[in-house]
């Protein structure tokens, strides 16, 4: 081999060698490099603060005012104190108790002290309701989690005071508007009346319902009270129903705050909030006519389920109707709130039942002579007459 292509041969041999070498010298035996990794960043833990704003009052908040809650950073007594969180809500559907939720990005610094106070503002932005004591929040551990300060009293501010004198509820017809917290089922329109002979009336929202009433000074008593049994198809209305007949069991306490409004709280603490309705008096006979009316009480004793009566005012001035059974028909005359109705006629087929007989007697009985009429809150037509004589009816 010549000289030069040997040099050459070990020169190559020699740069390999010094290679492996290296990259000998470099490696630990039984080690495997890790891959490249990406760094996940985590987000930082929140705490969370729970709890329930209310006040005292037996009242509901004018229209449009709103609830605010805020978690502050109180710790230095020489400086504001810094919002950290806040939650509000419309109180116009249910009014308070409300259960408010803070939510702190970041965790709580054991060493700092956070706080907790409510208000509520009219639509004015005028102060109504605020809290007058420190809700401090009790943080432990890492201050990450969740945190539950349980009730927080607000105080109305001494500028507003729309209390008013309690005035007797006899002759008055409320629509219900919310039932605790909750707001009423739409279309549901729950109502209740309060008649001058001690009686009571009105609507669940499915069901009508009758009884007695007393009345001694804010305090109620309830007694009698019966009502109708169709059946709700929604669960809602069901539930509210339930509520409704529970406030209507014994006893009961009541007040009209500053903007009119009936304030009913039932003997266990369930209660509803309701508006003043007024009858509607009119002159005109037209509001009678124009529609079938379908009967749902007679003289506060109910109907028989499913039996069908009714009573039809024609504008020339017939009367007609069913008694469940058999048909009757005849003339009324009207005058102002009062309404003649007779002599009737009524076909003769026999009746299934002594039950069916005996309403159809009760009914047509409750028809005759002068009566006096009124659209009632929820659009029920109410005729009474002496004697005890009524008879609710719907279009």
């Amino acid at each position: 081999m010549p000289l030069q292509t040997l040099r050459r041969s070990l020169a190559a041999s020699l740069a390999a060698l010094a290679l492996g070498s290296v990259s000998a010298c470099c490696m630990i035996p039984g080690h495997t490099p890790k891959a490249s990794t990406t760094e996940t960043l985590v987000p930082e833990a929140s705490a969370v603060v729970t709890g329930t704003a209310i006040y005292r009052e037996r009242m509901l908040a004018p229209p449009g005012s709103v609830l605010t809650v805020v978690l502050q950073d109180t710790s230095r007594a020489d400086a504001p104190a810094i919002d950290l969180a806040t939650w509000s809500t419309l109180l116009d559907h249910g009014g308070v108790p409300r259960t408010f939720t803070l939510t702190q990005e970041g965790s709580f610094d054991p060493r700092m002290t956070y706080t907790v106070r409510a208000s509520i503002r009219g639509a004015d932005d005028a102060l109504l309701w605020t809290t007058d004591t420190s809700h401090r929040v009790p943080v432990a551990g890492d201050g990450t989690g969740a945190y539950d300060i349980g009730e927080i009293v607000m105080v109305m501010v001494a500028a507003y005071s729309p209390m008013v004198d309690i005035a007797p509820l006899a002759g008055t017809q409320w629509k219900v508007d919310g039932m605790g917290a909750a707001a009423i089922v739409a279309g549901s329109e729950p109502s209740i009346a309060f008649s001058a002979d001690g009686r009571i009336s009105g609507s669940t929202g499915c069901n009508r319902f009758f009884g007695s009433y007393e009345q001694a000074g804010d305090a109620l008593t309830f007694s009698g009270v019966g009502m109708t049994k169709m059946a709700c198809l929604d669960d809602g209305i069901m539930g509210q129903e339930m509520k409704f007949a529970s406030i209507l069991n014994g006893a009961a306490s009541f007040t009209i705050d500053g903007l009119g409004n009936l304030v009913l709280n039932g003997a266990d603490g369930i209660g509803f909030v309701a508006r003043p309705v007024k009858e509607v008096a009119s002159a005109d006979p037209a509001v009678l006519t124009g529609a079938a009316w379908t009967v749902e009480d007679i003289n506060r004793g109910g109907v028989i389920d499913n039996s069908r009566l009714t009573l039809t005012f024609a504008a020339d001035g017939r009367v007609s109707g069913s008694g469940g059974c058999n048909s009757f028909s005849g003339t009324y005359s009207a005058d102002g709130s009062s309404v003649t109705l007779g002599p009737l006629a009524m076909t003769r087929r026999a009746c299934l039942g002594e039950a069916l007989n005996a309403q159809e007697n009760r009914y047509t009985q409750a028809l005759t002579g002068k009566l006096s009429w009124a659209i009632l809150a929820d659009g029920a037509l109410e005729l009474t007459g002496d004697g005890g004589k009524r008879v609710l009816a719907r279009r």
